[in-house]
């Protein structure tokens, strides 16, 4: 996808746009759905911003993947200072865990793979200081 930088944020998104976040790498939901794609696409992205500006993931796909709207059972999206709790902690390490194996896995294919690792570590030390 064609990276858009001139992309204007409305100011109550500008707050959050640095917040770090961190997909679940392995995708677990349904290969023939457009939701499958739309993560496919999103799943590298670092912070909000990024998110925002590389992908077609939208805020319902956000409200989803973090938990927000009590639908599904599985957290899929971490962002700071949003769901990093204690509630979520266990769930966090399990991405965490996941990740790392994902990116231990030489078949998988990644570009950002510093920026992803960075991001496992700053979640990782997150959420072991609650």
């Amino acid at each position: 996808m064609e990276k858009n930088s001139n992309k204007k944020f409305p100011i109550s998104i500008r707050t959050i746009l640095n917040n770090r976040i961190l997909f679940r790498l392995v995708n677990i939901k349904n290969e023939k759905s457009e939701s499958y794609k739309i993560f496919e696409e999103a799943k590298f992205n670092t912070t909000i911003r990024d998110l925002f500006l590389n992908s077609r993931y939208r805020t319902i796909d956000i409200s989803y993947d973090t938990l927000a709207n009590k639908r599904f059972k599985k957290l899929r999206l971490v962002i700071d200072n949003n769901n990093v709790t204690i509630e979520n902690k266990s769930e966090i390490l399990d991405i965490i865990k996941e990740n790392k194996n994902y990116l231990l896995d030489k078949k998988n294919i990644v570009s950002n793979r510093k920026a992803l690792e960075e991001n496992i570590k700053y979640f990782e030390e997150k959420i072991n200081s609650l």
